[in-house]
């Protein structure tokens, strides 16, 4: 059944990656509503870097280093400033930048097959419920797309996330 619903899903983030791409590609990183990333925050990846994190994780068949490569991206669009309200807009456009084809299988995947001794409060938690909440924040884009034209501010066109329903399960 995950596997299903995860197929489903990452075939609909396919095609609103490609609708997308244009405005992204117009707009940058304040299509999503992120900061723009510079100087000090460029040198540790930016969002080219978080986006090159993410792509590397569909490399991999091992959950641990599928973290690792989330937790690097989240550091990357991460700045002194960073809240939640600026993370994950970041992360959101840093996904959306990378080449990730599945987003919904490879988190199911890690949260499904992570070791069982992986501490997942504190960073390492935190990572991984950002990228869950950016996964869902693509496709609330595309809800807010359908609504109609699309303010350059788009935290103003989104509707309020929920959070993750799927948790991991043991």
């Amino acid at each position: 059944a995950i596997c299903r619903e995860s197929a489903a899903a990452d075939g609909r983030y396919a095609a609103q990656r490609e609708r997308w791409r244009p405005h992204l590609e117009a707009l940058g990183a304040a299509a999503v509503g992120a900061p723009p990333l510079g100087g000090e925050e460029a040198a540790g990846g930016g969002y080219e870097g978080a986006a090159a994190r993410l792509s590397e994780m569909q490399a991999s068949p091992l959950p641990a280093v599928k973290v690792e490569r989330i937790c690097a991206a989240v550091r990357a669009v991460s700045t002194r400033e960073s809240s939640a309200d600026l993370l994950l807009p970041s992360l959101i456009y840093a996904l959306m930048l990378s080449a990730v084809r599945a987003p919904h299988a490879e988190c199911a995947f890690v949260l499904e097959f992570i070791h069982e001794d992986t501490d997942l409060h504190g960073a390492t938690g935190y990572a991984l419920a950002t990228f869950q909440a950016a996964i869902e924040g693509c496709a609330l884009l595309e809800q807010a797309r359908a609504r109609g034209p699309i303010s350059p501010d788009l935290r103003r066109d989104l509707p309020r996330a929920r959070a993750p329903t799927e948790g991991r399960r043991r």
